[in-house]
């Protein structure tokens, strides 16, 4: 994998590092890029999804546990974090 991947997530883009997708590689998010962005580096992987939940998604990812801003509900980050991974039962913590 190299230095980073691109996502376009519901109009917004995101460039984040190979290495925080593959320390979650049982994600849907590295399924998807073994699948598409090995075909295509360049291009960003187009999620249709909320632009603005995804980068909370992704410093959970990161730090393994959020704060979530008083506007967002634990059920709506809940729902997508469910879409793009598979760890939401094993390590949430909020």
């Amino acid at each position: 994998m190299t230095d980073t991947v691109k996502f376009n997530v519901g109009g917004k883009h995101f460039e984040v590092s190979g290495a925080l997708i593959s320390a979650n590689s049982e994600t849907m998010l590295a399924k998807m890029i073994s699948e598409t962005w090995e075909q295509e580096p360049e291009k960003p992987i187009f999620i249709d999804r909320d632009g603005d939940m995804f980068a909370h998604v992704l410093n959970y990812l990161r730090y393994g546990s959020i704060e979530l801003p008083i506007s967002t509900t634990q059920a709506m980050f809940q729902r997508e974090l469910d879409y793009g991974t598979t760890l939401f039962q094993q390590r949430m913590v909020l």
